[in-house]
């Protein structure tokens, strides 16, 4: 497996926040229950994926690496239904999500733990905001294993009335991942942490 080193080291001298060099077969960087937004991963809930437009999740790269696959669990299936989920930059100025730098598309008709490997493998760098994306292709709904009720805050909300919309929802895009978000069509919406993993 690659690890940090391999990629050139810690961004500049920044010591990793998660323990990056272990055994060969621990190759795995577990995004959604990472620093600085952790989530529970001692039991796990779900997320109905019933929503045509996309939705994202933040993460901090502990540091620099090469992604070569993204990992999701499916709880329960959806017929003739592909989940796309994506890797995003965040723009410098807002933190909100911007621009798609890698896709995997994952057959959702069956359910388990699935890997999808990328076509060429993408870079991260240490310290960096990065957003994960997924939508459905479909209008069928399905179940993705989803941190518990502990998710993170992820972007502004309406006010404190608003206290239990954590993940960031992109209205105006259906059944499809944009190459660029939409900031205006950002809204905070309630619903539950997605697992989602990257190979490295």
């Amino acid at each position: 497996a690659a690890t940090w080193e391999d990629a050139g080291g810690g961004g500049g001298g920044m010591a990793p926040f998660v323990a990056t060099a272990m055994a060969s077969d621990h190759d795995t960087f577990f995004a959604t229950a990472a620093a600085p937004y952790p989530n529970n991963i001692l039991s796990s809930d779900s997320q109905t994926v019933n929503y045509d437009t996309p939705f994202y999740q933040p993460f901090v790269c502990p540091a620099d690496m090469d992604i070569v696959n993204i990992q999701i669990s499916v709880t329960a299936s959806g017929a003739a239904t592909n989940c796309d989920v994506a890797i995003y930059s965040a723009d410098a100025a807002t933190g909100s999500p911007s621009t798609k730098l890698t896709t995997a598309t994952f057959d959702v008709s069956s359910t388990g733990y699935k890997t999808t490997t990328l076509g060429a493998p993408q870079a991260l760098t240490a310290g960096t905001l990065y957003y994960l994306g997924y939508v459905r292709d479909a209008s069928n709904n399905f179940v993705l294993r989803a941190h518990p009720a502990q998710a993170c805050a992820t972007g502004f909300i309406t006010g404190i009335d608003n206290f239990n919309t954590p993940i960031i929802q992109e209205t105006g895009t259906d059944n499809v991942l944009p190459a660029t978000v939409t900031t205006a069509n950002l809204k905070a919406k309630y619903d539950y942490n997605a697992m989602i993993a990257l190979g490295v």
